[in-house]
């Protein structure tokens, strides 16, 4: 991430100029952040370093990033919070599972009580900024 798009806040601009208010002051929208999503089978070496956040240090956006990890993998994080078997096209099957998801907060509290996944904060990052959710959304929980 210390490389193209994510190497810096200009670069990161250039790509995406919607959040202009990172151009002024790189640390006035606090609400800003940065999720990359990590399957842990995908490369268990780099976990440790990833999952503390050692390994962007060295970037220009490290206070934005919030590593999110899945252990091993989202299919069977999708499975074991009773949101289905993940099989074929993978596209496919989390767009069936996000259609059969009635309500985001479920979601939110499914994500919360595994232990495979801090998925939970990605989710509650995006509905604190929803007004409809805002007063619903307990504080969130840390896993570590």
């Amino acid at each position: 991430m210390s490389e193209g798009v994510f190497g810096s806040v200009q670069a990161m601009l250039g790509e995406y100029p919607h959040i202009g208010s990172l151009r002024d002051n790189p640390h006035r929208d606090e609400r800003f952040r940065v999720f990359p999503i990590m399957d842990v089978d995908g490369d268990s070496r780099s976990f440790g370093p990833y999952r503390t956040g050692n390994m962007f240090s060295g970037n220009p956006l490290a206070k934005y990033i919030v590593p999110i990890y899945n252990d091993p993998n989202l299919d069977s994080v999708m499975e074991e919070i009773g949101y289905g078997t993940v099989s074929g096209k993978k596209v496919m099957s989390y767009s069936e599972i996000l259609d059969r998801m009635n309500d985001p907060l479920d979601f939110y509290r499914s994500l919360e009580a595994c232990d495979s996944t801090n998925m939970d904060e990605f989710v509650h990052h995006i509905l604190s900024r929803v007004p409809g959710y805002q007063s619903k959304l307990p504080a969130p929980r840390s896993k570590d």
